[in-house]
């Protein structure tokens, strides 16, 4: 498969940006300033149909969606790399 190390490359890449998305909401919690501006931009479209479907009142006002990204990639990643 040729394309498989720039399948890899994408989901580590998307996996770096979502960690520090969930580092940058911590410190900076607003999204219109940079650099959170550009991680948000790049996160929301897979986070929000996430944030939908687990409801916050099941996870105690967490907002779990990175976690699940990131989860769900890990496995994708770990899954391609299987011989």
């Amino acid at each position: 498969m040729d394309s498989l190390p720039s399948v890899l490359l994408t989901i580590q890449c998307y996996l770096i940006i979502t960690v520090v998305d969930l580092f940058l909401a911590w410190v900076q919690p607003a999204t219109d300033r940079w650099p959170r501006r550009l991680t948000h931009g790049l996160t929301e479209p897979i986070q929000r149909p996430i944030r939908k479907l687990i409801d916050v009142r099941w996870t105690g006002g967490w907002d779990l969606s990175a976690l699940v990204v990131i989860t769900f990639l890990g496995v994708v990643r770990f899954w391609l790399i299987q011989p």
